[in-house]
């Protein structure tokens, strides 16, 4: 099983994750995706969120939610 360090966008360790196909997903911007998307999923995709990879300052964050949303998603933080 393969494990990654996780880092911020200044470098700095914040953590780890192990399992198949870890650090493989980027954000468009090209940094290390901490987040997914949790927008709804395209109709006959077959999952729930949408999941597109997000990194820290790409996301838009809802705190009091605790959701993260994409570009195309972004209305939804505001809803």
């Amino acid at each position: 099983m393969a494990c990654k360090l996780l880092n911020d966008e200044a470098g700095r360790v914040i953590g780890f994750v192990c399992g198949p196909g870890i650090g493989q997903k980027k954000c468009a911007c090209g940094r290390p995706s901490l987040k997914l998307c949790d927008g709804p999923a395209p109709e006959n995709s077959g999952r729930a969120t949408c999941d597109t990879a997000l990194c820290r300052a790409c996301a838009v964050h809802v705190p009091y939610k605790d959701l993260d949303y994409c570009g195309d998603h972004r209305s939804l933080a505001t809803a």
